[in-house]
């Protein structure tokens, strides 16, 4: 009985390694992605002040993934309000 617990515990650490292994992988890669759509947006406003829409189109994600972005950034100082575009509130890189 106790080579059976052994046995089990040693299946518990092999699972919970290669558990850790995989977050470990997802997590560098959300970090990859998530740096990528930062400096993307960044580019994209880097010499001229554009919309959430313009944003949108110029980088091919949605306009709800942008503003999140934008939100987040603003919150950073990465990003900094312009002025308004018609209905828009524009955004430029600090």
């Amino acid at each position: 009985m106790d080579e059976n617990k052994v046995s089990y515990t040693e299946q518990i650490k092999t699972l919970r390694a290669r558990r850790a292994e995989g977050n470990l992988k997802a997590m560098q890669e959300r970090s990859k992605q998530q740096s990528h759509a930062q400096k993307t947006i960044l580019a994209v406003i880097d010499k001229e002040a554009k919309t959430v829409p313009e944003i949108a189109e110029a980088t091919g994600m949605s306009t709800e993934a942008v503003f999140w972005w934008i939100t987040a950034m603003r919150k950073y100082n990465k990003v900094m309000d312009d002025k308004k575009q018609g209905e828009y509130l524009a955004y430029r890189k600090k």
